[in-house]
């Protein structure tokens, strides 16, 4: 990955197209030009998504005996189109501040001469319609055919014998032999509950934290050069929690009755993702699955929610109602397993929940208080237990 090369997302939907009919996406490519030659550089056309009467209605002729149920059509009237030298080409929409790749350009209608008829609809393929297939070919971490370095494999990547704990006004180095715990940071003030506020980039190895009402990120494993990132939609917007996401660059974060995204490389490109929640506590990403989990606490009911939704904030539902949760509670995707865990600090369990099958296993933890801060890797299961 490259600052001109980045990963674009890939949108589940159980539709048939018409989520996106009115909707303009962006196509490029280096094909046939106006003077009927291979463009030099790379073109870009807005095209206008329609439904499938109205492109069928345009040309029957050319529409009818190849538009299938897992393409679409889109186009304008003022004479631009992928032409040859463009299938295969993307068509990408933007939706929430993330770009999607919605179609693969498929054909065109030509001309009588074979040139190709700019002034009819393009046909792309749904890429939707095969994102499991896409999925099964291209999850090269889990069939194990990818390099160590791959960014897929970044998050499964642990190169220290230690773990970084945030707790009150500091953060400590805890070896994982044993060793002597270390002080690393003591001037973190303002910092509470901070098992719930502190994630890692895997690729920059970059940490981010909470300070109230704006996030910081600490450049090294000393967690020192910090540099302001970010602040609340508002000025008394305070952010409860951020997560990372280091294969699509962005973070998300919790504030009062909200959830926002930003751009890890340019922080300046944001925008609030979900809004009218009640109390959004926690939040946790999934890169590798393209979903993100977060606690909506409830305190009146003494019933929470866990929801999820897409990485851009669509197809958002509830995952889970559970009782009698601490508001310190924490959540982590187990990379291995994509289950989502969670601490329950009042019943001194640990549960993971298979978010395709929905089953639950439970960790009852005989010895401790109430855990609180969670993480974990392929091998091992760690977790904060303030009483011990």
């Amino acid at each position: 990955m490259t600052r001109l090369v980045q990963p674009v997302c890939i949108r589940y939907t159980e539709g048939n197209g018409n989520d996106i009919v009115g909707m303009n996406g962006t196509t490029i490519g280096f094909g046939i030009n106006k003077n009927e030659k291979p463009s030099d550089i790379l073109l870009e056309a807005t095209l206008t998504v329609v439904d499938v009467y109205t492109c069928l209605a345009s040309d029957i002729v050319s529409y009818a005996r190849t538009l299938k149920r897992n393409m679409y059509c889109a186009g304008v009237t003022s004479g631009v189109s992928p032409c040859k030298g463009d299938s295969g080409s993307g068509m990408f929409i933007l939706k929430n501040g993330l770009w999607h790749l919605r179609g693969i350009v498929s054909f065109t209608a030509l001309l009588p001469d074979g040139s190709c008829d700019s002034s009819k609809y393009t046909v792309f393929t749904d890429v939707t319609k095969y994102r499991d297939w896409v999925l099964q070919h291209i999850d090269l971490c889990k069939n194990d055919r990818s390099s160590k370095d791959a960014i897929c494999n970044i998050g499964n990547r642990y190169d220290h014998d230690f773990l970084i704990v945030s707790g009150s006004f500091s953060f400590f180095r805890i070896p994982l032999d044993g060793g002597e715990v270390v002080t690393i940071n003591k001037d973190a003030r303002g910092l509470e509950r901070l098992e719930n506020i502190l994630d890692v980039d895997c690729v920059t190895g970059r940490f981010y934290s909470v300070y109230e009402y704006g996030i910081f990120c600490f450049d090294n494993y000393n967690l020192t050069d910090s540099k302001h990132v970010t602040n609340g939609t508002s000025a008394n917007s305070a952010i409860h929690s951020v997560t990372v996401d280091w294969i699509s660059r962005h973070l998300y974060w919790t504030e009062n009755d909200r959830i926002s995204v930003a751009s890890i490389e340019n922080p300046n490109v944001r925008t609030v993702l979900i809004k009218n929640l009640r109390n959004p506590t926690t939040i946790a990403v999934d890169p590798n699955r393209g979903k993100l989990y977060w606690i909506d606490y409830n305190t009146d009911a003494k019933r929470h929610h866990i929801e999820w939704s897409n990485l851009d904030g669509s197809d958002r539902q509830s995952l889970l109602h559970i009782y009698l949760l601490y508001q310190t509670s924490k959540i982590h995707v187990l990379k291995a397993t994509g289950e989502l865990c969670w601490t329950d600090g009042r019943s001194r369990k640990i549960k993971c929940i298979d978010t395709n099958s929905k089953q639950i296993r439970t960790m009852r933890l005989i010895d401790s208080m109430g855990p609180i801060g969670l993480f974990a890797t392929d091998e091992m299961l760690y977790w904060v237990d303030p009483f011990a």
